[in-house]
């Protein structure tokens, strides 16, 4: 396993508690941290959940000797024994926003019996980029980061911190993220570098296991209907709306729904999660 570190942070009522109604797992995206959860942390702690968050590898501090990170296929693993490891083998409530959404498709996929309900955020397993603005966005800051991820590996002494400079600019001024850390910088932008290498190389890592992707498990998708664009297929929202075992809600708000919306959507998760543990 790879020494790539992955932060964990717990609240709520042990496991082993009677009064324990569950194990939440919430998981992150680009480029924030666990406290991008503050929120929902202390909603399901005071209503009697376990939660744990877990960083992205590489997310909570850089590690020179891993500064090319990890492909899909072993983000996965890693986060499928995080899992294990603090939910002793039981299924958990699923949570995850931004990458932290691919990753959940893929935890279930590999490990469907790990997970109870699957809850995921602003980014469907089915992507479709309709629109001309989003096709020309989407491929423009994703190749920017990877840019700073080559520069930051590949230019002697300067490419590091031009890698991370560019990395936050794009993270303050294109993103306007809520959450993001002073230690983070080229290196969290290894998840881009990967899907396009899938994409220009072929082979099996990037996101090619989510091929023909479909949730067994009860799956709520929340996603911010006020971007420019969405990031996911309408295929995927109707696949959803189908079936009697999963629900869409769009939100009035951007990208980040559980910091613009975060009791709303808060309380949306709660009556999923209750509604489909009974």
């Amino acid at each position: 396993m790879s020494d790539v570190p992955v932060e964990v942070l717990q609240a709520g009522p042990r496991p082993t508690m009677s009064h324990c109604k569950g194990i939440i797992v919430f998981l992150h995206g680009w480029p924030d941290t666990n406290a991008v959860w503050h929120e929902q942390i202390e909603f399901f702690s005071k209503h009697k959940y376990h939660c744990v968050c877990l960083s992205l590898p590489g997310y909570s501090g850089y590690v020179p000797s891993e500064s090319w990170g990890m492909d899909f296929p072993e983000v996965r693993d890693l986060l499928i024994t995080a899992i294990k490891t603090v939910s002793d083998d039981q299924p958990v409530h699923l949570v995850a926003h931004d990458w932290g959404t691919i990753f959940a498709y893929m935890i279930e996929r590999k490990s469907p019996g790990l997970v109870k309900t699957l809850t995921t955020v602003d980014v469907g397993a089915k992507v479709k980029l309709s629109s001309t603005l989003a096709k020309l966005m989407v491929p423009a800051y994703q190749l920017w980061l990877v840019s700073a991820f080559l520069i930051g590996n590949i230019v002697p002494v300067i490419g590091k911190p031009i890698g991370d400079t560019m990395t936050s600019l794009c993270a303050k001024y294109y993103a306007h993220a809520p959450d993001f850390s002073p230690n983070h910088g080229s290196h969290i932008n290894y998840l881009y570098f990967y899907v396009w290498k899938a994409l220009l190389l072929g082979g099996t890592g990037g996101t090619t296991y989510l091929k023909h992707y479909s949730p067994s498990r009860p799956t709520l998708y929340c996603y911010g209907s006020a971007k420019p664009f969405q990031l996911h297929a309408k295929s995927w929202v109707k696949e959803l709306q189908d079936r009697d075992d999963c629900q869409v809600k769009a939100f009035d708000c951007g990208h980040w729904v559980q910091v613009d919306k975060a009791d709303e959507l808060s309380e949306t998760i709660l009556d999923f999660i209750t509604t489909h543990t009974k």
